[in-house]
């Protein structure tokens, strides 16, 4: 009885202690009643600490996508049409509402692409893709004049860099730069020189010689013998004949072409031109071996703007990395561009590429498309800033003119819009009456239409057209002037 007693007495001791322990950790908590749960504890990996990151190994991770703000600008373009040629009239319109779009964003007043400020100014802002950058447009309108026929007039909606940096490497916006300053094509002359850095004998060969030396009873006899080794060329490696050095197939123009033609580059390569028989061979060879003036003919041949002249340098030689045998491949690229109209040059680049394979051809190829790439990723986006920076040169002849008539044509060339300076190479005289202009405007031209409209309106008299390229214009006069005798030379003394 006193046992039960005794265990009675301890369980409501028990739950007399349960009951304050409870209602004190209550009372610390807050209200009676409420249940906080307990903090998580973290979660540690084995070997990472807690405050770390906790992405394994190896793994990279990408940055975060910060994409550049864009601002949608309707802009508006016009040109007159000479001649009904719409489609060129269309062209220089969309060309103004472009630059109205470029400058509207960037602060600057370019009311055209046709001087020479201002498209060096649109080639900057699309060489650097920062503020001001046309990433894309579309037409809202275009057509000819309801009020004027002959102005034809276009409306766009441009997506445009408003700040920051256009991110990625936003082609489309620079095919659409190129195909408003008409296409501009690219001749690549890039020559290549193979050579090996490993070399085996192949071959050997002997050769003999005998001295024999003789005093009274003494006689010394020398002889002598060398062995050669002949040392094998390189695979690749080719003697090529005089005729034959403007036809061989160049893979390192190929690749070019290839990286360019990415960008909506129009690319002709030395071979394309043997192929359609536009350039002698002879010729092509001395312009791949460094002769500026064959090199301003071919170019000129082939209607290209800008002109690559320069070399590709390739060597070969054997490693064994972990001893597995491979083939590296290293490739120098040097050249410069030539701008055609003007043959003036300016440095284009220089770059190299190695790359390796178990076989030769793998990495020859791998090799020239890295440099291929390597250069064009750069390159393509400086060629507008280059092609823009001094403008174009064009030749102008004028047929059947006179001095004076000259003159008039040189004074209403300069007023015209678009056209920077205007100089004479040739002045007519009594026996030849033909002058020789050089017209300088902005890498977008003057239409020749245009310049045969002010040569009719300066002098008075109808023109014909002959010939008209990208670096020449060549008219006449429809009536021939009858040639006038000269003036009597006054004697001395006389009245």
């Amino acid at each position: 009885m006193r046992t039960k007693t005794h265990l009675a007495g301890f369980i409501i001791f028990f739950q007399a202690l349960v009951f304050l322990f409870c209602s004190g950790h209550h009372a610390a908590l807050g209200e009676p009643g409420k249940v906080i749960p307990l903090s998580e504890s973290p979660k540690v990996k084995k070997g990472v600490h807690p405050f770390f990151s906790d992405t394994p190994a190896g793994r990279a991770q990408p940055l975060p996508w910060e994409d550049s703000d864009t601002r949608q600008i309707i802009a508006e373009g016009w040109a007159t049409i000479y001649h009904g040629d719409v489609e060129r009239a269309r062209l220089a319109a969309l060309r103004m509402a472009y630059a109205e779009a470029v400058g509207r964003i960037c602060g600057l007043e370019i009311e055209s692409l046709m001087l020479v400020r201002n498209v060096k100014q649109v080639s900057d802002v699309v060489m650097s893709r920062s503020k001001g950058f046309i990433r894309n447009y579309k037409i809202l309108y275009e057509g000819v004049s309801s009020k004027d026929p002959t102005r034809y007039e276009v409306q766009i909606e441009a997506d445009v860099v408003e700040k920051g940096v256009a991110k990625g490497e936003e082609r489309k916006g620079l095919r659409l730069y190129l195909e408003l300053l008409g296409n501009p094509r690219l001749l690549i002359m890039l020559p290549e020189k193979r050579f090996s850095l490993d070399t085996a004998p192949t071959g050997s060969s002997q050769s003999q010689a005998k001295i024999e030396i003789q005093d009274k009873d003494t006689k010394i006899c020398i002889e002598r013998s060398e062995k050669k080794q002949s040392v094998e060329k390189p695979s690749g490696e080719k003697n090529l004949t005089k005729d034959d050095q403007g036809t061989v197939f160049g893979s390192a123009e190929a690749a070019l072409a290839q990286a360019f033609s990415k960008y909506g580059y129009q690319v002709v390569t030395s071979d394309d031109l043997l192929a359609r028989g536009l350039i002698d061979p002879e010729v092509l060879r001395q312009a791949k071996s460094g002769v500026t003036a064959q090199a301003v003919k071919v170019a000129q041949a082939s209607e290209t703007d800008i002109a690559l002249l320069g070399v590709m340098r390739l060597s070969q030689t054997s490693i064994k990395p972990a001893g597995v045998s491979l083939v590296m491949i290293t490739a120098e690229a040097s050249a410069k561009a030539l701008i055609v109209s003007s043959a003036r040059m300016v440095h284009a680049f220089h770059h190299s590429e190695r790359a390796s394979a178990p076989n030769e051809l793998t990495a020859y190829a791998d090799c020239l498309d890295r440099v291929a790439n390597g250069i064009a990723d750069v390159l393509a986006w400086k060629i507008p800033h280059i092609l823009t920076q001094e403008g174009r040169e064009t030749k102008l002849i004028v047929h059947d003119i006179n001095i004076s008539m000259a003159h008039k044509i040189r004074k209403a060339l300069v007023q015209a819009p678009g056209v920077e300076a205007v100089r004479f190479s040739k002045l007519p005289t009594a026996k030849d009456l033909f002058a020789e202009f050089i017209v300088l405007t902005g890498f977008v031209r003057v239409a020749q239409e245009e310049i045969l409209d002010i040569c009719t309106e300066s002098t008075g008299r109808s023109m014909t057209l002959l010939k008209a390229n990208k670096y020449e214009i060549e008219m006449e006069l429809a009536e021939i002037l009858p040639v006038l005798p000269e003036e009597p030379k006054l004697k001395k003394g006389g009245v």
